[in-house]
């Protein structure tokens, strides 16, 4: 029934049977609070892979040299934050060592 409807109170605007509310916003709704899987951050679901491939300085990222000879099995090994540093983007010998691993990159 329409009179058993309540809107989400998350924020997403979903109208839902008010005895499945709870279900959806702590599992389904797109603006329920969570934790980001690499740094805890609290964010809103929907805006974790944005967060993880641009914002997150612990998100891993393929390494920035892009010389293909990383010695890591996982080309992954690379936090963002290491790759804000200019010195990872302009080492000419590209011998730098990885922060995260303890292989020389590159």
């Amino acid at each position: 029934m329409l009179a058993d409807c309540v809107e989400c109170d998350a924020g997403c605007g979903m109208i839902i049977q008010h005895r499945l509310l709870q279900r959806h916003v702590r599992t389904d709704c797109p603006f329920r609070s969570i934790a980001c899987p690499q740094c805890a951050t609290q964010l809103r679901a929907h805006t974790v892979p944005m967060h993880l491939d641009t914002e997150c300085l612990f998100s891993r990222v393929p390494c920035p040299l892009l010389c293909g000879k990383c010695p890591r099995t996982r080309a992954w090994c690379v936090p963002h934050s290491a790759t804000q540093r200019t010195a990872w983007t302009s080492h000419p010998a590209h011998s730098m060592q990885a922060p995260s691993c303890t292989d020389s990159m590159c």
